[in-house]
């Protein structure tokens, strides 16, 4: 039986606009056939992403249709999973037409292996395609080229956390309390100049 989670607090990244941040840095940067990329199962956060990604599309008079791709994992979640999802999309993402220019990656995993595969077979990061991710893990800065992503302040979100901890201790009827956190870009090499 799931938990009650309206009980509890939630401290998160503001899933919205971290798609709309990430969307909006590959249009700045010229790309207009943009995609989103992302694994078939449908979270609350995945969904949030792609609502904030396909608003900034909008916002933008960009086509919005057939822009999300979603491919499914082999096995359980996991990076691994996620880097090995990247590869296996790539053919896909090739004959697509017309073909896309930049990519929305539902997390930094996907966006790796989508720039491994895509590097794989000739395809030039960024000059002809721009990849954004999402969470900024730390192999974001390791990959070539760096992978430009949209992180969640987790210092902030830390410290709300404990606060709240804190003050349910010490007040145990406190009420359950929604925290959602803007998220900030880190901009690296694999979205055009």
């Amino acid at each position: 039986m799931a938990a009650d989670t309206r009980l509890v607090d939630s401290v998160s990244m503001d899933n919205v606009e971290a798609g709309r941040l990430a969307a909006q840095h590959l249009i700045e940067r010229g790309c207009r056939q943009i995609i989103f990329a992302t694994e078939a199962t449908l979270t609350l956060s995945r969904s949030n992403k792609i609502d904030g990604f396909l608003a900034a599309l909008r916002s933008h008079q960009l086509p919005a249709y057939e822009r999300v791709i979603e491919g499914k994992a082999s096995s359980e979640y996991g990076d691994t999973e996620m880097f090995e999802l990247g590869r296996s999309m790539v053919n896909r993402i090739l004959a697509m037409t017309p073909r896309p220019d930049g990519i929305v990656a539902i997390n930094d995993a996907l966006g790796i292996g989508l720039m491994t595969g895509l590097r794989a077979v000739g395809v030039r990061i960024p000059q002809q395609m721009s990849i954004v991710g999402i969470d900024n893990i730390s192999l974001a800065g390791f990959a070539e080229p760096g992978l430009t992503s949209v992180m969640p302040p987790q210092a902030a979100m830390a410290q709300v956390m404990v606060e709240r901890l804190i003050r349910r201790i010490n007040d145990p009827q406190l009420p359950p309390g929604e925290f959602l956190f803007p998220p900030t870009l880190v901009s690296r090499r694999s979205v055009k100049a």
